[in-house]
């Protein structure tokens, strides 16, 4: 069933039908006679008058046929045509429309007037026919509208009462359920349009009622010819709908959803691509607020589903379950089809909490599920299924929470499920399982279960579930599922008391229900883990070995009884299996036990659940327990055991990369992640150079994958440790890392050239880009974060045709290295200026390359670890001067001290310049702040007292910075050519107590130049963008905890401007001078997962255009603002606006910030505080040798950075 859209008819559409005869030029008398006679009856004074009249010509009628007695019939249902215009009375409507067709009889079919009587026949007929819903009115226009056929064949009058004669069969067949009828309707509808030109609005609301009729004769018949033709019509319908037309966006989501059901129907992995791919496309058009994006979510939302059953990706259930659920909610309550929605988002919620045992799925769609049940009706088919959702929410909220209220609501769900459920329901036994468990949970969670303080209350419990099995006997009778009920109730009394009696109850009664199951019946297995289960719990109450070995036991066969084919032992009994193995394999190791056995199980167990639900995890502690095995196992022991052994290890391998391979084709993050496993494995065994061969063709996948956080950095570092040089480590690096940066610097910057010198070239690169690029939303979008992305068949070509014309494009001169990463010669050329510092940070290692003009620096640092650095990185905010001289000792001095030339400023003289590019957690840390500033022989103790700071996020970026300035440094030596910044834009938020001052104080610096001060609207500060040198925002940041794209400056509410949209402009050919971001966070990533992205508001700024930009790494005070940006500004206006003046402003301003803060007095500081050794804060007045003294408030100068050449 297809949403209930509003479909917009066009505007000429009159709320009556057409009249036929504005389509003939052919003489009309009779049309002339009729109106007239309307507008005589008009100016009569009353209905009686009119009554008069209509007695009048009824009494001078005469019988018979001819040209007399039409005209006098044609009077007579004008006059009736009046009265009911005047009465709107029915019958006064009929009996105008019974008048005109017997005018239209009594014409001879050869007057060439005919057709215009019929036309007014048919016109009444029609309208009586929507007023009554009456067949036989249906029926009578439906056979005036073809007499009207039989006698005109005029073009135009044909399509208007072919697109009559489709309507009313459409309409005539939805009433009969008469397929033919439909049928007949659809090939009405398809006349109809190919007699009308495309150019007019009739064409646009004929193909929209040809769609509509095949919607409905698929939704009628279901069948994959009808969803094919379909989907042919609404594409020819979009194909011509104007951008701008009402309809269009309407159309557009039930084309997706058209296309969806196709990929679903086929199962075809490209088909569903791409269907996703068109939602996508539209989701990321469509405003957050449009009242139809959550249709679009829904058929999104089916197709990640199906997506999920043919990949069995998990990632692919968890974005349809939010899609569902947001979707849903932005749907109102009874719209049509709402109702089977719901049903069918319940199921996918399902489907994903028995795969992961996580409750937020269910939750997700229960809340939306409940508002929804008071709207189904109690007989619809699909209430089953959404009581069972509530039902089972309701379960599993038990099993975490057994408050009398939370199981009352339970019970009370599954009673009304099982009330409505048929007694054959083959789920029904399950169904009441769980109801009699519940009933065991509450029976207990009413006694009191602390036998020491009330004595009575053993008995009582003893009570309750006596009554609880006996409840559970009496209700559902002798029920082959609930023969472990009462095992169950001992089982869960034992939580309560810890009594080892009850859970001997429990393995007696488990036992009696094991010995009455069949051969091959699905609760063989379950009822194996149960008992296996209680006897681990057993152990863990008393230590005594043999119920552990009791417990594996029963474990292994559960294993051994579950085919391979079901899910006899579900994801939940593996997490059990595999928790008490791995608790068994500590236990034995702690007593000296053998392990070989339970390692085995252990590698079983994770296999069975990998064949299951397909998580690399297993697959990967699969491996981990065989080659435990195989060191535990000595050549000694049973060889043939050993080699069996051997054999499962190199088939689990032989099958996961074999998947790979075959899934490579379509899944290149599937074959990424093979590689990454081998890399794993390599590097932990220290095989640098295999390490570095799997580290190679990993990197080379990771512009596919969504799962590149880190990678690049550990593929650096092995490749160091395989002997490789340092331009290869930095490739790796660069290819690894920054990817959205680095395409998106690359790309304008080479394809803005390519235009230039050679437009034919870059036109066709850009269109097949266009090809291959999938259509995705950005960060922004959920589906993002997940999705995998693919390289179907469908799109092979294109991408062979576009390496093509990138490799004829390398041939042009001054091209040859386009779109390649910065070659070494670049890197070199780029450290013009000063060193460019690379500083890798992984858990293979951390190392320093250092670029120079003439050769590149390798600098390993062997004391510090990457958990060194997450542990000072955690809270960067609140940094204290112990992390600023940590990262002097262990970083900072030991790389500037292998720059020989570089020495500390003398008065007077210029500042050596370095730009620093980080990787992982250590771009969170400020290496322009380290050093021991509270020293009295601070000097040349610290960076920023040896050399001037800049930063960047990869040496692309650097690169391709420096490309875009260099050109501009050789006009500042020519001061008649060179233009220096103009233009200001200043943008100043009142709320902040500062901001306004700071703006005012600029203003002032920079009055030589046009100020502009645009209100402060998302749309108005973009255009500002467009035309201004320098922009200054002095307001607030934020830095989006979830989707990095998302952070942004706070505008005038409820405007922001985000990353996103910056990525959006380009100012590359103007390329502004300066952007300085007086806010919070603008160079913050909190995401660990996107932090070797650099995906901030510093970085949008530089992508968008602007040569400098200046921002900071987290929270900053206003005040400080205010007197950090007066001092660069005056610094800049000094040097004359030249590039080098950015970075040499912001130093001297921080360094201005920094003796300010040193020389603050005890007074000013608050009172200084002491730590003992033992970590207690003491109160103090002066300084001791013991222990240190520790600053209150954030490090307010540190903040601010300079990123750019």
């Amino acid at each position: 069933m297809m949403p209930d859209l509003k479909i917009i008819k066009p505007q000429s559409d009159p709320p009556h039908f057409y009249s036929f005869q504005q389509y003939t030029s052919r003489p009309n008398s009779f049309a002339r006679l009729f109106d007239s006679c309307m507008e005589e009856y008009r100016r009569a004074s009353d209905v009686d008058e009119i009554d008069g009249t209509i007695d009048h010509l009824g009494d001078a009628l005469e019988p018979g046929t001819g040209i007399n007695v039409a005209q006098a019939l044609l009077r007579l249902a004008a006059a009736y045509a009046e009265k009911r215009r005047r009465t709107g009375t029915t019958v006064d409507q009929y009996a105008s429309a019974v008048m005109l067709r017997e005018a239209s009889c009594a014409i001879p079919d050869d007057d060439a007037e005919k057709a215009v009587v019929l036309d007014l026949a048919a016109t009444a007929n029609m309208q009586l026919s929507v007023e009554t819903d009456d067949l036989d009115d249906i029926s009578l226009a439906l056979q005036l509208l073809e007499n009207i056929l039989h006698v005109d064949s005029e073009t135009e009058l044909r399509a208007t009462v072919l697109e009559y004669l489709g309507t009313f069969r459409h309409t005539l067949s939805k009433i009969t359920h008469d397929n033919n009828i439909l049928d007949e309707a659809i090939r009405n509808q398809k006349e109809s349009l190919n007699l009308t030109p495309t150019s007019t609005r009739d064409w646009e609301w004929r193909c929209t009622l040809l769609v509509r009729a095949s919607q409905t004769r698929f939704d009628t018949m279901r069948e994959m010819e009808h969803l094919q033709t379909l989907i042919e019509h609404r594409e020819l319908l979009l194909k011509n709908l104007p951008h701008d037309h009402p309809d269009k966006t309407t159309q557009e989501i039930l084309y997706a959803g058209n296309c969806c059901e196709r990929a679903i129907r086929t199962g075809d992995q490209a088909t569903l691509e791409r269907a996703i791919e068109i939602s996508d496309s539209l989701l990321f058009r469509l405003p957050d607020d449009h009242p139809q994006r959550g249709f679009a979510l829904f058929h999104q939302a089916r197709a990640y589903a199906a997506m999920h059953d043919i990949t069995w990706d998990m990632a692919f259930l968890d974005i349809a379950v939010r899609e569902f659920s947001d979707g849903l909610r932005r749907i109102p309550k009874g719209t049509r089809g709402r109702q089977g929605w719901v049903q069918h988002a319940s199921k996918v919620a399902q489907t994903l909490y028995i795969k992961n045992k996580e409750s937020e799925s269910l939750e997700m769609v229960s809340s939306v599920v409940e508002e929804e049940l008071e709207y189904l009706p109690d007989n619809w088919e699909g209430r089953g299924e959404t009581l069972r959702l509530l039902a089972t929410v309701g379960f599993y909220r038990c099993e975490r929470n057994r408050e009398a209220a939370v199981l009352a609501e339970a019970i009370r769900r599954f009673e009304e499920l099982l009330a409505q459920m048929p007694s054959d329901d083959p789920s029904r036994e399950d169904e009441e399982s769980r109801l009699a468990f519940l009933h065991v949970m509450e029976k207990c969670s009413q006694g009191e279960f602390v036998p020491s303080v009330k004595p009575d209350s053993e008995l009582k419990l003893d009570a309750d579930l006596e009554a609880s099995v006996k409840e559970m006997k009496d209700c559902f009778g002798p029920i082959p599922g609930l023969l472990d009920s009462p095992a169950l109730a001992y089982d869960f009394r034992y939580d309560m008391t810890g009594d080892e009696a009850d859970l001997d109850q429990a393995i007696q009664l488990y036992n009696t229900s094991l010995s009455g199951t069949p051969e091959g019946s699905e609760n063989k297995p379950r009822l194996l883990h149960s008992i296996g289960t209680c006897y681990f719990r057993k152990y863990m109450g008393r230590n005594a070995l043999t119920d552990l070995t009791t417990a594996v036991r029963y474990l292994e066969q559960a294993l051994d009884e579950s085919p391979n084919d079901t899910n006899s032992l579900d994801y939940a009994h593996l997490d059990d299996a595999i928790t008490t193995f791995q608790k068994s394999l500590q236990i034995a190791k702690l007593h000296g036990m053998a392990a070989s056995g339970l390692l085995m199980n252990l590698a079983e167990a994770h296999d069975r659940r990998y064949e299951l639900h397909g998580k690399d995890e297993d697959w990967k502690q699969q491996i981990q327990c065989l080659g435990d095995f195989l060191h535990e196992q000595s050549e000694e022991k049973d060889p043939r055991y050993r080699w069996k052994c051997f054999e499962r290890l190199g088939q689990a391998y032989h099958e996961y990369l074999e998947k790979a391979v075959a899934d490579s084709r379509q899944n290149t993050d599937r074959s990424s992640h093979a590689d990454e496993e081998l890399f794993e494995i390599y590097a932990s065994l220290e095989d640098w150079p295999r390490a570095f061969r799997s580290a190679s063709a990993m990197i080379s996948h990771l512009l596919a994958s969504a799962r590149c956080a880190g990678l690049a950095s550990g593929a650096a570092a092995v490749a160091l440790r395989a002997g490789e040089s340092p331009y290869t480590a930095l490739r790796l690096l660069e290819s690894g890392r920054g990817i959205m940066i680095n395409s998106l610097l690359g790309l304008r910057s080479d394809v803005d050239e390519l235009r230039r010198d050679h437009p034919e070239e870059a036109e066709q690169y850009l269109k097949l880009r266009n090809q291959v690029d999938s259509v995705r939303p950005g960060l922004s979008h959920p589906a993002a974060a997940w999705l995998p992305v693919h390289q179907p068949d469908y799109r092979h070509g294109a991408a062979q045709a576009l390496e093509k014309a990138i490799q004829d494009i390398r041939t042009l001169s001054g091209f040859e290295s386009f779109l390649e990463g910065p070659s070494e010669e670049d890197m070199k050329a780029a450290a013009t200026e000063g060193p460019i510092i690379v500083i890798n940070v992984s858990k293979y290692g951390c190392d320093a390359i250092i670029i120079k003009t003439d050769n590149l620096i390798r600098h390993s640092f062997s004391k510090v670890t990457m958990a060194d650095i997450q542990r000072e990185a955690v809270d960067a905010t609140n940094m204290s001067s112990r992390v600023l001289e940590w990262l002097w000792d262990e970083i900072a001095k030991p790389v500037l001290d292998k720059l020989d030339s570089l020495t500390t400023c003398s008065e007077g003289g210029s500042w050596p310049h370095v730009r620093w590019v980080t990787t992982g957690p250590l771009s969170r840390l400020p290496l322009h702040a380290a050093g021991y500033h509270l020293s009295s022989r601070h000097l040349g103790r610290t960076v920023i007292d040896r050399v001037i700071s800049s930063y960047s996020v990869s040496l692309t970026a650097l690169v391709q910075s420096r490309k875009s300035i260099q050109d501009q440094i050789k006009l500042e030596r020519e001061p008649a050519v060179y233009r220096k910044p103009e233009s200001v834009v200043l943008i100043a938020m009142e709320e902040l107590y500062n901001a306004p001052e700071e703006a005012r104080q600029i203003a002032n610096i920079c009055r030589s130049m046009s100020i502009s001060r645009p209100e402060s609207s998302r749309q108005q500060v973009l255009e500002a963008l467009k035309c201004c040198d320098i922009f200054h925002f002095a307001g607030h940041g934020t830095s989006n905890d979830e989707d990095p794209s998302e952070s942004s400056l706070k505008l005038m509410y409820p405007d922001r401007l985000t990353v996103s949209n910056l990525f959006e402009i380009n100012l590359h050919k103007r390329r502004p001078f300066l952007a300085y971001l007086s806010a919070c966070s603008t160079g913050e990533v909190k995401q660990d997962d996107f932090i070797d992205e650099g995906l901030h508001l510093i970085s949008a700024f530089q992508i968008a255009g602007f040569h400098h930009v200046i921002g900071t790494l987290w929270e900053v005070r206003d005040e400080t603002c205010l007197r950090a940006a007066a001092s660069v500004y005056k610094s800049m206006h000094v040097d004359g606006m030249s590039h080098g003046s950015v970075a040499e402003a912001l130093h001297y301003a921080t360094r201005q910030l920094r003796g300010e803060w040193v020389a603050r007095d005890s007074e000013s500081r608050g009172q200084l505080k002491y730590q003992n050794r033992e970590g207690k804060i003491e109160e103090k007045t002066g300084e001791t040798r013991k222990g240190r003294f520790v600053e209150e408030g954030p490090l307010f100068w540190v903040p601010y950075v300079h990123y750019g050449m």
